[in-house]
């Protein structure tokens, strides 16, 4: 995703690079190009806001996910050192019968 935004992101700048050029050199095509050139950078800043969204977007998803995973483990992990404790108890009580 960022490597295509990044490559879209230079062929874009080159391109208002161009119209600039155009634009500066005066005349009829520089009246059509600095039209083109408008609207290039008004799709820039959406594509860039569009961009963001997702990015954000994928954080958020990637947080939620790492919050399961740590509630997760942290249960796993109680109910282990439940299992163990029972565990000893019984060996304990096993170990009073016995005697």
């Amino acid at each position: 995703m960022m490597k295509t935004f990044a490559l879209d992101q230079s062929k874009q700048a080159q391109k208002i690079a161009d119209l600039q050029v155009i634009v500066d050199a005066g005349g009829v095509k520089a009246m059509a190009a600095k039209t083109q050139l408008e609207s290039l950078k008004a799709a820039d800043v959406s594509s860039v806001n569009a961009l963001e969204a997702r990015i954000a977007a994928a954080i958020k998803k990637g947080g939620k996910k790492a919050d399961e995973q740590i509630a997760a483990f942290e249960q796993a992990k109680a109910d282990s050192k439940k299992a163990e404790d029972e565990a000893k108890k019984a060996a304990l009580a096993a170990r009073k019968a016995a005697a």
